[in-house]
């Protein structure tokens, strides 16, 4: 067996050793460049979500049924007088009808739009399980209230 010289270095510089640290190296920062990515987008679906909850919330649907629409009375006459043209039923798949025919509406929180059909643009404010109201061009609730008394059937 050859002599072994106790003098040298335990670790003799290497160029293979150098490349290795520096790929590790590489490696941790790819790792940390995706648990960045990971953290910004998990933030981002966070704050994108914060922004739907301001502009309406999530998309639901309203209870299916006949919605009667009517003017509060007085004490001398009707409890209610009824807005005919204002009455409709909801349908499932966001749809409903009305005497003058079949649409469409979104519902996005406590807001429902009617957006095809012959209640088009209307919109109303949810303000109970089975209770809307009428919103004016405003956004202002008015005196109309349209209240579920029946089934779809």
């Amino acid at each position: 067996m050859g002599q072994r010289n106790y003098r040298a270095p335990l670790a003799e510089p290497s160029l293979r050793g150098k490349l290795a640290a520096c790929k590790g190296s590489q490696m941790m920062t790819q790792r940390i460049f995706k648990l960045a990515i990971c953290l910004i987008s998990g933030a981002m679906a966070v704050a994108g979500s914060a922004q739907t909850a301001q502009k309406g919330g999530m998309l639901k649907t309203m209870p299916q049924g006949v919605y009667q629409c009517a003017l509060p009375g007085d004490a001398a006459g009707a409890a209610w007088q009824v807005v005919k043209d204002m009455d409709f039923t909801i349908m499932n798949a966001s749809s409903y009808t009305s005497a003058n025919g079949r649409g469409t509406y979104l519902l996005k929180g406590d807001r429902l739009v009617f957006t095809r059909g012959p209640l088009k643009g209307t919109r109303l404010q949810q303000v109970g399980d089975f209770t809307l109201r009428v919103l004016d061009p405003d956004d202002e609730k008015s005196a109309v209230r349209c209240v579920r008394v029946g089934s779809a059937n």
